[in-house]
Order: C-alpha cells, then structure tokens, then sequence
C-alpha cells in the first residue's frame, strides 16, 4: 500500500521464448491491481512482448511529448520547417501561446484510445482553424497524421489511422484580409517589357547620397543585387532563396555559349539538386 492509500503490484511475466519481463500496476483496490496486471500479462502474452509500453490507456499528451516531438527533431528538416512543426504539436496538444484562446477540444487530457476517435480529431483540427487560421489548421493536420498517427500505428497503439482518405472542413471563419492575394503570371510581351528595363536600368541613378546609417555604395550595390537576382529568377525559374544562395562556383557556360546554372541539394527547396 503506497502512502496515497493506493495499491501497488511489482509483477514479473515469463514470456513463451523464456524472457522475462517486469511491470508494476497500481489502482485504488487490491483487487483493480490485480485485474490490470492480468490484462497487461495478457496483452504482452498476445504481442509477444514486442509491443511498446504505449497503448490505449496511455495519455495522448504524454505521447506527443515523448515520441512525436523527438521524431519532429530527428527528421530531415529545414529549420523554419522544424519550428512549424514543433508549433502544430504544441497547439494539438493544448498549449498555445496565446493567453487570449482556449482550446476546449485540443488533445490534452484524451488518452490515446479516446483521442484518435476521428471526431475529437476533427473537433481539435477545427478549433485550430478558428483560432490560428486556415493554414494553420491544414499544417497541424500534415504533422497529426506523420507525426502522431503514423508513430502511434508503429508502436501498434492504435489498429488504423483515423484521418485516412477523411476530408475535413478546414475553413476560417476569421475575416480575410482585403485586397488581392497572389500574384500574376506576365505574358511573354509584358516579361520581355520587364527584361528590357532591368536591363537598361541604371542602378546608381538617383541615388545621391546617404541614408540613415547605409552609405551611397551600400544602396547601388543594394539595387545592383536585386536586379541580377530579378534577372536571374526570370530567366531560370529560381525560387528567391535559391537565387541568392547561388556562387561563382554553380554557374559555368557551355561551348555552345549556353549559360548553365547548377542549383545543388542543400540548396534546393526539395533538397534535389538540378
């Protein structure tokens, strides 16, 4: 008897291979300890002890915390990716950084069983999307489902994933902003149009002197760099970030006079070089 006035059982279980395996249950009764030391025996008898000590009665919470979140570190990830997704667990799991939300359906409190119910699912998800946005809510779906769902179906804690081939209303009720979103594409007179002038353009002109604490060399060069990227961009298709990232070294001409650019795989977005 332990000094909360609960019950503690130290048990050992001897596996058909002959290995032995030691657990403890605890409950409020002699006999509630007893009869979850005979079904966790039981289920390690029916898994062969492979099983993980994860299983329905586990706190979900508890699982994010230990298992989700270290997968999220160990992964192949670009570092703005690994703080989206560090984000997602924390408000799937209840903690928002936010004071001024509550979130009355996030996972916290669910033990697995009752929290990858695909419903409690969709109600965490949704609430998402009303507090934080759209794309929020669609990104903590991503990494529910690889993150979470995924490592759970590893570890054999639960038989299916909930949320495959589910579509879930995702949508905001939080006002847009105003105004146009995106960009357009130019056609091909209008792109030469724009060719032309970057081109022509003068990066020094009208750049006389000074400005707060960047000198006159410091903005031409400042302008000189976005229109070589600008031009670069138009010409290949590069994403900003991989435009910027590129050296001497990535841009050689074939015999042809054929100007060849080489974006390598830890530059890329995807991580392919091409």
């Amino acid at each position: 008897m332990l000094p909360d006035g609960t019950y503690r059982l130290d048990w050992v279980a001897v596996l058909p291979d002959g290995r032995t395996v030691k657990r403890h249950s605890k409950g409020a009764t002699q006999s509630l300890v007893k009869q979850r030391a005979r079904e966790t025996a039981a289920r390690l008898f029916a898994s062969g002890g492979l099983g993980s000590r994860w299983d329905g009665k586990s706190q979900l919470a508890d699982y994010i915390r230990e298992v989700s979140a270290p997968a999220v570190e160990a992964a192949d990830l670009r570092d703005n990716s690994r703080l989206r997704y560090r984000a997602a667990l924390s408000l799937l799991a209840g903690e928002c950084a936010q004071s001024k939300h509550r979130h009355h359906h996030s996972l916290k409190g669910h033990t697995i069983s009752s929290g990858t119910r695909f419903r409690v699912l969709e109600a965490a998800l949704r609430e998402i999307a009303e507090l934080h946005g759209s794309e929020t809510a669609r990104q903590c779906r991503t990494v529910l489902g690889k993150y979470v769902i995924q490592q759970l179906q590893r570890d054999e804690a639960i038989p299916g994933n909930p949320l495959g081939g589910m579509a879930i209303d995702l949508r905001s009720s939080k006002p847009q902003p105003v105004g146009p979103r995106g960009g357009g594409a130019l056609n091909r007179a209008d792109w030469a149009h724009v060719i032309d002038h970057l081109l022509a353009l003068d990066p020094a002109a009208e750049i006389t002197m000074r400005q707060g604490r960047w000198s006159r060399e410091d903005r031409i060069a400042k302008r000189r760099t976005a229109v070589d990227v600008t031009l670069i961009q138009a010409a290949t298709g590069l994403r900003q970030a991989e435009a910027l990232a590129l050296t001497w070294g990535d841009v050689e001409t074939g015999d042809d006079g054929q100007v060849i650019v080489t974006v390598r795989p830890e530059v890329s977005k995807t991580k392919r070089g091409r």
